[in-house]
């Protein structure tokens, strides 16, 4: 990918990858073109749909077009998010990205807030923040943006997950932009690379005014236990970016994840991960703290991550 310097193009162009979402992109769009402070540029990505979206996409930049808010329609045959966000990234032209998801929400202020953010910190690198995720029953819960001890925080909590921050186009494509093999976790994985370099991370405060959605119809699933097979890439690559040293949060992560599936019921799964987990530990209190960490998770304990973090 080519790695262009982009301080010459201050704004931000947020970057948004679309499957399948005819009936729900015109919102998430609509949110974006009606801020308070628009982007400088949308770029939208028809990733392989196979309904209508294309058409849809179409009108909606002829209609982001006429209030003067550039918007690029590009296409990307082949399938996955990360693809497609690479496709997007390719296309930006602005100190910023932003990217975003075609089925969430932005409420009115929020590019606003975040580039008053980047203006009143000129060294920034990454502007993050909260926000609301809103499962499929409608319950919503506020996601905090913990940049503090954010290597970990990433990793167990996805602080760095696709709608939770914005950063320097340079930053993200010195760091390798997307990873395309990743069908799951891609956005943690990302921000480990991203991480790696000790960007200065700066959070936007206030009230969340991003909304995550949760579909029903997700690719993935709603279960663990539906994607299983689909992890061990991202945490073979997290692992890498973190270093030996912090091998064992990984496990953590993956110990967890055993949990989950066992508490799905999805028992033979959960034997397997286990066991991979305590294979690799690193020492005899290391494989304790790990298998309470199994226990406490598969009996419907909250928080693991949290209650173990000054342990592991």
């Amino acid at each position: 990918m080519n790695v262009r310097n982009d301080s010459s193009n201050p704004g931000v162009t947020v970057v948004i990858p679309v499957y399948n979402r005819a009936g729900q992109v015109r919102g998430t769009v609509t949110d974006i073109v009606l801020q308070t402070r628009p982007p400088e540029a949308i770029v939208l990505v028809d990733n392989a749909s196979t309904d209508n979206t294309a058409q849809v996409l179409e009108a909606l930049a002829a209609e982001a077009a006429s209030r003067g808010i550039p918007c690029k329609v590009l296409s990307e045959p082949e399938p996955g998010a990360p693809v497609a966000r690479n496709r997007g990234l390719a296309a930006v032209e602005t100190e910023w990205v932003m990217f975003f998801d075609s089925d969430d929400n932005m409420l009115a202020g929020h590019i606003e807030r975040a580039m008053r953010c980047a203006a009143d910190n000129p060294d920034a690198e990454i502007i993050g923040w909260d926000v609301v995720w809103r499962d499929v029953s409608g319950k919503v819960r506020v996601m905090p943006f913990e940049y503090k001890d954010v290597e970990y925080h990433n990793l167990m909590h996805g602080t760095l997950a696709t709608q939770r921050y914005m950063a320097r186009t340079s930053l993200v494509r010195g760091a390798g932009a997307w990873n395309n093999r990743m069908r799951i976790w891609d956005d943690i994985e990302l921000g480990a690379r991203l991480l790696k370099s000790g960007p200065k991370i700066v959070k936007a405060n206030g009230k969340p005014q991003v909304i995550v959605n949760g579909q029903v119809d997700s690719i993935s699933g709603d279960r663990f236990s539906s994607r299983q097979g689909l992890y061990s890439a991202p945490l073979q690559a997290i692992a890498e970016s973190l270093g030996a040293g912090r091998l064992k949060w990984v496990l953590l992560k993956a110990m967890i994840l055993a949990g989950d599936f066992a508490r799905e019921g999805a028992r033979a799964e959960a034997t397997s991960c286990r066991s991979a987990v305590i294979a690799a530990a690193q020492n005899r209190s290391q494989r304790m703290l790990l298998k309470f960490a199994y226990f406490y998770q598969s009996h419907g304990g909250r928080a693991t991550a949290r209650l173990l973090r000054h342990l592991i």
